[in-house]
């Protein structure tokens, strides 16, 4: 996954990232968190998958922790 990525090339010196909180848990040697003055603005996603095709394991089990903190607004 792309956001797996981002915590190593911070701690290697390669830019700087934005990831969630949790993915720094037990990971933030050497890493510097930027309090932000000002609240993030809403954002609205969504989550899609094509039915044709069967989901990995990690896919699922992403689905099902989105659809399980946030709820569903219609049919996935």
């Amino acid at each position: 996954e792309t956001a797996d990525l981002i915590l190593p090339m911070v701690q290697n010196g390669l830019g700087i990232g934005f990831v969630p909180e949790p993915f720094l848990d037990g990971n933030a040697d050497n890493i510097c968190r930027l309090k932000i003055k000002e609240n993030m603005p809403t954002r609205y996603i969504c989550l899609i998958k094509n039915n044709e095709y069967a989901l990995s394991i990690a896919s699922r089990e992403l689905e099902r922790s989105i659809r399980d903190k946030c709820g569903t607004h219609g049919t996935l």
